[in-house]
């Protein structure tokens, strides 16, 4: 590990450098994000470089040295700091970094398989954290570019390139990514996508800052029209994480892994649609979907749109009118037969 460490540590030294050299003016002009400038991600920054370390304490010590920021409290902090002086700013990054880099180098070697959680939900071994560190340090460092110390794809590290690529079209392999294969040539390696799509070819950096959207006009060659490349990063778990395979084109509104559909000899109402693969039943107002590694719950749209239908008809409108009682009478039906569908009673 003392490798990644020291890449990070290298890749910080690097953009805090360009932080020194901008003023506060620059630090204030608008970013390719609606809304956000240069301020708010470098304080985006110094933030997730906290979260890297809440994630390190808890793989060492197996307990949460403070409660977790979620999203809404991470957007609000962002937009609070993000005015600060340019001084400033590099300043709280590079003391953030340098704690970072003290948590990692006390890292017990026992302890960098734990598995750590991070805000999206899904887990990874601690080691994983500071290769998501150095993906964004590099990232965002070309973010600023077009000031005094501009810093762009071209100028990323090769150990970084090699790491990154590899990091990233496997994950986007595991997506379907449409691309059939990718060739690096500068650093001898290349990776087969899918059954279909163009071959691209160019060099590590060129590749990585199309992939990552860091390059605008990379030279490519590629035998048939690019993609729409992806909206990334994507950080692909690494060997050793347990991430849930959500279903494709469905809203999970939460998840709820104590409930365990019970087994179709033992339900009550022997309903086969409460554990057959792929299939949904309501349940206390969320319908399960039962997938190959667990269940995934999403809002019941049955009693949504009924409950809907019920407001829609008692509008003063519609009150008391003939319309109004057929609407209520049918709406009120659709919801007594989700709620018996959902605590699995029979329908007659």
């Amino acid at each position: 590990m003392l490798d990644v460490i020291e890449e990070v540590t290298r890749s910080g030294a690097g953009i805090t450098a360009t932080l020194d050299a901008l003023t506060d003016l620059e630090m204030r002009a608008p970013w390719t994000l609606a809304g956000w400038t240069r301020g708010h991600v470098i304080t985006h920054l110094a933030h997730s470089i906290d979260a890297y370390g809440w994630m390190l304490a808890v793989a060492r010590t197996g307990i949460e040295p403070a409660p977790s920021t979620d999203a809404k409290s991470l957007a609000r902090t962002v937009r609070e700091g993000a005015d600060r002086p340019a001084a400033e700013l590099a300043t709280d990054l590079r003391s953030r970094l340098a704690h970072l880099a003290e948590d990692a180098t006390s890292m017990p070697v026992e302890r960098w398989d734990t598995l750590v959680t991070v805000l999206a939900g899904w887990r990874h071994p601690a080691w994983y954290t500071l290769h998501r560190c150095w993906r964004e340090l590099e990232t965002h460092h070309v973010d600023l570019n077009g000031y005094r110390a501009g810093y762009r794809a071209t100028d990323w590290p090769s150990t970084y390139v090699t790491w990154a690529l590899d990091d990233t079209i496997t994950a986007l392999a595991a997506l379907d990514f449409p691309v059939a294969r990718v060739k690096a040539l500068d650093i001898g390696r290349s990776w087969a996508l899918s059954p279909t799509g163009p071959n691209i070819t160019g060099s590590g950096r060129a590749l990585l800052g199309w992939l990552s959207g860091r390059a605008l006009d990379p030279p490519l060659t590629s035998d048939r029209p690019l993609p729409v490349r992806p909206t990334g990063p994507y950080h692909q778990p690494p060997a050793g994480a347990d991430r849930e395979d959500l279903p494709t084109g469905r809203r999970v509104v939460r998840k709820a892994p104590a409930f365990t559909p019970r087994p179709r000899e033992d339900h009550p109402t022997g309903n086969p649609r409460s554990t057959a693969k792929g299939t949904s039943r309501c349940y206390n107002g969320f319908s399960a979907w039962r997938g190959e590694r667990g269940v995934v719950y999403q809002r019941c749209q049955t009693a949504s749109r009924a409950l809907s239908r019920v407001m829609e008809w008692s509008s003063p409108a519609t009150k008391n009118s003939a319309q109004d009682r057929r609407g209520r009478r049918r709406a009120g039906h659709r919801v007594q037969v989700a709620s018996r569908r959902r605590r699995g009673l029979p329908l007659d």
